[in-house]
């Protein structure tokens, strides 16, 4: 007959630590500091904006007769044609 030995088992490893297993809670902002955050956020896309005025509703037909998704790609459109005369 043969003999059996005694079986060991192997270790079990720990858990890799990911956001459902880290020890430590995320800081909520406060009011304040939420409001500074979206008036902070606001400047910088108010310095990307053109106002166009007037020119607004044949600035939608156009994008609209053109196909275009985005204002982006108006504008990119149109200074490249601009840009060949």
């Amino acid at each position: 007959m043969t003999e059996k030995g005694p079986t060991y088992k192997l270790p079990i490893p720990p858990l890799p630590t990911t956001a459902y297993t880290a020890k430590h809670v995320k800081k909520r902002k406060s009011d304040a500091e939420k409001q500074l955050t979206k008036k902070e956020l606001n400047r910088a896309r108010d310095q990307t904006r053109v106002n166009i005025g007037e020119a607004h509703q044949r600035w939608r037909e156009l994008r609209l007769l053109k196909g275009f998704k985005s204002d982006a790609q108006l504008a990119l459109f149109l200074l490249d044609r601009y840009c060949k005369l």
